[in-house]
């Protein structure tokens, strides 16, 4: 015979398992490497909504992310520039999972006083249109960000 406790587990570690299978179903398994070259648009951070940046390679074969339009946000118009690189590297984890380096907002400012220019995030594609970037270390409190296909 269970318990409350015991009952009560058994409820929250069913609840969690399967929580945590329905969000691994939902990762397009189809992910590459190559799949990240493309143009896409930043949401989920109100200072960078709007922000279009195009994935390609560059002469080393590193994917690398260049500003094509910027937002009207304050900052971005005066530390931001069409051309400027905003992803600084892709490279893969483990399994089917990436690592996406952005550079930050004013990063020569960063560099000036020793600090790290770039950010690092998690990297999963949703679907082949949508990448959800998840903050290294992971913080719950910052909404999703996503990566969205504009071609």
């Amino acid at each position: 015979m269970m318990n409350k406790t015991t009952s009560f587990n058994s409820i929250c570690l069913f609840f969690i398992s399967n929580v945590d299978t329905g969000y691994e179903a939902s990762i397009y398994h189809g992910m590459t490497i190559d799949t990240f070259e493309g143009t896409w648009e930043l949401k989920g951070r109100d200072m960078f909504d709007g922000l279009v940046v195009e994935i390609e390679r560059n002469d080393h074969n590193d994917l690398i992310g260049k500003v094509v339009k910027t937002n009207n946000n304050k900052y971005v118009r005066k530390f931001v520039d069409a051309g400027d690189t905003w992803v600084a590297g892709i490279k893969k984890s483990h399994g089917s999972e990436f690592v996406l380096s952005e550079q930050k907002i004013a990063g020569e400012l960063f560099n000036v006083y020793g600090q790290n220019s770039t950010t690092e995030f998690d990297a999963h594609l949703v679907d082949k249109d949508t990448i959800s970037l998840r903050p290294i270390p992971y913080n719950p409190r910052i909404s999703e960000i996503i990566y969205k296909r504009v071609k």
